[in-house]
Parts: structure tokens; sequence; C-alpha cells
């Protein structure tokens, strides 16, 4: 089973002081993830620390943009 931690201002975590989730295969009900269930504080740092970078990522060239966003979607499907 793959567990999913929380990347806050570029830290990974296990965060999830919220709980935790069991995502489920719907196919057959069986488990395949589990998932951090952010507190109100946890989504909080999260916004302030993507506020804090949006003006960098806004005044990036859209192709330096996009590529960091096909590098990410190589990563995830990996």
């Amino acid at each position: 089973m793959y567990t999913v931690a929380q990347l806050i201002g570029g830290v990974w975590g296990a965060g999830g002081a919220g709980g935790e989730l069991v995502v489920r295969d719907p196919a057959d009900g069986r488990p395949v993830s589990t998932v951090p269930v952010a507190t109100a504080d946890e989504v909080g740092k999260a916004v302030e620390a993507a506020r804090g970078v949006a003006p960098g990522w806004a005044a990036t060239d859209p192709a330096e943009r996009a590529a960091a966003l096909h590098r990410a979607a190589d990563a995830v499907q990996a």
C-alpha cells in the first residue's frame, strides 16, 4: 500500500494531524493508499507557502513552467 506525505514549503512531512484517510479501490474495496487529513493550521501553512512562491512562479518563462510541469507529471507517472 502506498502512503502519501504532505509537502508544505518544499518540506516533505507526514502531516495529517487531522488523522488519516484510507483510499480504497472502487472495484474491490481493497485499500490502496493512505493520505493525511490536514488540519486548518496545516492548510494555512500550505497556503502561506504557496503565496510566498507565487510571484516567482508567475515571473518564470512559460516554457520553463511547462517543462517543470512535464517533469512533475513524469515523476508522478513513474
